[in-house]
């Protein structure tokens, strides 16, 4: 057993319960806590996991009222036992040894954030996400920059479910941001990466699901989807202005979907915003490049 906890935090994933269980009680080395959070869901999720034979070291919280995502793992994490956190998506799911190497990696850096490379599961398709350039079993520090130089050419060197967190670097940086309506995940990881030591390692797998009810990662917008932009940690390379030109670019091709639930007014003062500041920023650092020359 290793002293982990890891933080679950779950709303109307009925078909998805059996196979959360499954993945972490089939783990190499068993954590030592399990923090279920039931975020008031209206389906079974609820009842299929209070029906299942979990041990002792699992917990189940009962929201009374939908808090969302980010306040239920931000008190799944508050009322954890240890000090070093793994946090898993209801829907998602790790290799078998994943736990228990990132675990060790984990007190052998002493570090506050240890990702590690995930895949991507669309409906039984599976793909390996290119995110840290990384040898195979290769541990390596990732700076701000690298964020958002992966982001931007690449994918999110990490999500929520592939990270290792320690619980008071976590706490000390007001864990998830409330409020946003998506990229809450990423506002968080720019801040780890801004006052804590952060890696990545190139060895036991996460897998990320997509295509699946209730996701983050559908076509349907929510009011305020720019919103967590402003809340990113800056930082002095391009690499961070264009990432921030390629989320905008990448939104608002939703402007036209039928599908889109936003408010158009927010939009255009938010997409102006950024359009605006972008090429302002990039023209100034083309000036000092010239004069550098």
């Amino acid at each position: 057993m290793i002293s982990v906890t890891v933080v679950v935090p779950i709303y109307n994933k009925e078909a998805y319960i059996k196979s959360l269980v499954e993945t972490i009680n089939s783990q190499s080395k068993f954590p030592s806590e399990v923090i279920f959070i039931d975020d008031a869901s209206t389906d079974n999720s609820l009842k299929i996991l209070k029906s299942m034979d979990l041990g002792c070291n699992f917990r189940i919280i009962e929201n009374r009222v939908n808090l969302g995502v980010s306040k239920s793992r931000n008190i799944g994490v508050s009322l954890s036992k240890n000090e070093i956190i793994c946090l898993l998506d209801s829907d998602d799911y790790f290799e078998a040894d994943y736990l228990c190497s990132m675990y060790k990696s984990m007190l052998k850096l002493n570090c506050d954030l240890l990702g590690s490379s995930y895949a991507f599961d669309v409906d039984g398709d599976v793909k390996t996400a290119k995110t840290i350039d990384c040898n195979v079993n290769e541990v390596r520090p990732v700076s701000l920059k690298d964020f958002y130089k992966v982001s931007l050419i690449y994918n999110l060197p990490f999500t929520c479910s592939s990270v290792f967190l320690n619980r008071e670097k976590f706490l000390s940086l007001g864990g998830f941001p409330l409020g946003i309506a998506m990229g809450e995940d990423q506002v968080l990881w720019t801040k780890f990466l801004t006052e804590g030591r952060c890696y990545f390692m190139n060895k036991s797998k996460a897998y990320y699901r997509l295509n699946v009810d209730n996701s983050a990662c559908d076509k349907k917008l929510p009011v305020g989807w720019l919103d967590y932009l402003p809340l990113l940690q800056r930082e002095s390379s391009i690499y961070y202005d264009l990432y921030i030109m390629k989320l905008v670019f990448y939104h608002a091709i939703f402007i036209f979907d039928n599908r889109l639930n936003v408010d158009y007014k927010v939009i255009t003062k938010l997409v102006s915003r950024w359009y605006v500041r972008i090429p302002l920023i990039l023209g100034v650092k083309a000036l000092r490049f010239f004069k550098k020359g």
